[in-house]
């Protein structure tokens, strides 16, 4: 026997009591409808729903669901440098250091944005948002042949007429350093 098959658990379920055949078919279809194949236990790969898998389960895929709606709202794997279930929270698995966003909603508000939480920063905990401070009180300007690298600060506008143009305060946010969603 090869090594690479797979034993396969059945059960037949009983039949009625009572239960006689008319002829060999009829006995044989009722015997197929009966069995039951029960697959080995790696082969269930996802587990599917709102709580947390056993840890029995840890091995496997947890595709948690909204406990209403039974939709899909992550897909987990068990992390073991964090102990918790977890699926990385940017693309492609790295923090996007060289991004910046504008953000314009109170500046406590940016611990939740992005599926942030209020705290320190670790790799599991906290926001994946925070204020960077190199642009405050600065107008961003793109680089071209006044400002000839990112995040040089220098003076650009004249105050002579007409004037600088009007301001308009928003935050310029970067990552926190934040790696993982937590399925809790």
């Amino acid at each position: 026997m090869p090594t690479d098959d797979i034993i396969l658990r059945t059960e037949v379920s009983p039949f009625p009591i009572g239960f006689c055949p008319a002829n060999n078919q009829e006995l044989a279809n009722a015997i197929a409808a009966s069995i039951e194949v029960f697959l080995p236990n790696e082969f269930a790969f996802a587990i599917m729903g709102p709580n947390q898998p056993t840890v029995e389960q840890r091995g496997r895929i947890w595709a948690k669901t909204d406990a209403s709606t039974g939709v899909i709202v992550g897909l987990f794997t068990w992390n073991v440098v964090i102990g918790a279930w977890a699926a990385n929270h940017w693309r492609g698995g790295v923090v996007p250091v060289d991004e910046r966003r504008l953000f314009v909603g109170d500046l406590n508000d940016l611990e939740l944005y992005d599926g942030g939480e209020p705290g320190s920063i670790s790799q599991s905990t906290g926001p994946f948002w925070q204020q960077d401070t190199a642009f405050t009180d600065k107008w961003p300007i793109g680089v071209g042949t006044v400002a000839i690298a990112p995040l040089t600060a220098l003076d650009v506008f004249d105050d002579a007429a007409p004037g600088p143009p009007q301001a308009i305060g928003v935050y310029i946010v970067k990552p926190s350093g934040r790696i993982w969603d937590r399925g809790t």
